[in-house]
């Protein structure tokens, strides 16, 4: 049975407040759901909706499911540190967790309102820890080494 992705989970950040809460004026005329991932267009956070993002500033903390009109939102700011568990694509494609190599920072891609690490950007903002079947045993991802879409955990470095 396949899986379907979801927007990353963030499992631990280095401030035990969590990521910093910020409102910003948004991009105008998009739309975006909780938990997916943002980079700066003019200084307003723009949804990732393009391959290989390597600039993600924030995550969204809300949905905003009508167009915007320079309305204010609520992002969390990313801050090196963190980490995320995040499904995997390969431009567009659900990847599998076998082909990204530990260690080597991915970058981001966005494909219907989910943000994914994306496999193709291998120059990007989140590093990967491991494969979240090795997290626990009792993971339910146990096959995430040959499921598609997989699961990894993320670190999120500031390029």
């Amino acid at each position: 049975m396949a899986r379907t992705a979801v927007n990353p989970t963030v499992l631990s950040t280095p401030s035990p407040q969590g990521l910093p809460l910020v409102e910003m004026t948004a991009e105008d005329g998009v739309t975006w759901k909780k938990g997916e991932m943002a980079f700066l267009d003019s200084n307003d956070p723009d949804p990732v909706i393009t391959t290989g993002k390597t600039d993600v500033f924030c995550i969204f903390a809300e949905d905003q499911d009508t167009s915007t009109s320079s309305t204010d939102v609520w992002v969390r700011r990313l801050v090196p540190g963190t980490r995320l568990a995040m499904f995997v694509t390969n431009d567009g494609t659900d990847g599998t967790a076998g082909s990204l190599a530990i260690g080597t920072a991915y970058g981001v891609y966005g494909k219907s309102n989910v943000s994914y690490v994306d496999l193709n950007t291998t120059s990007g903002q989140f590093k990967v820890i491991r494969v979240m079947s090795d997290a626990s045993d009792y993971d339910d991802d146990r096959k995430d080494m040959d499921a598609a879409p997989g699961k990894v955990e993320v670190e999120f470095i500031n390029t």
